[in-house]
């Protein structure tokens, strides 16, 4: 089973700009969703799980080389306020896909604004879409 967690984030915001990359407790916002993905990973060894980071950001950039993620740039189409966000998961799907040659059966976003989430949380929607 092969897995894609996306993990999206545009530079600009129309209430908090750079919102995404501020500290909350220390940290910068990012770092949390970052770790509950890998712990998830961590937990689930028999799903390949590949982790993409998603911006048109360099900060985003730097933090996806530093963390060992996958990075895929958002095209300026895809990073203004009207953007979908729907829409720029399907091009992260389209490119990873394309990229390392494979075909995801499931694809989990993860909002960079929820730092409190928990590696139990994303395991409950993940258990209850396989049921």
């Amino acid at each position: 089973m092969n897995m894609l967690i996306t993990i999206c984030g545009r530079a600009g915001s129309k209430g908090v700009g750079n919102k995404n990359f501020r500290l909350f407790l220390g940290r910068p916002m990012i770092y949390y969703t970052i770790r509950a993905a890998k712990l998830f990973k961590e937990k689930n060894k028999n799903i390949e799980i590949d982790i993409c980071l998603n911006s048109d950001n360099d900060i985003a950039r730097k933090i996806a080389l530093e963390e060992n993620l996958f990075f895929i740039g958002r095209p300026n189409e895809l990073a203004s306020d009207t953007a979908s966000k729907v829409d720029a998961i399907r091009d992260v799907l389209l490119k990873m896909e394309r990229n390392l040659n494979k075909k995801y059966d499931y694809i989990i976003d993860l909002d960079i604004t929820s730092p409190l989430r928990k590696v139990s949380d994303i395991e409950k929607i993940f258990n209850k879409e396989i049921e």
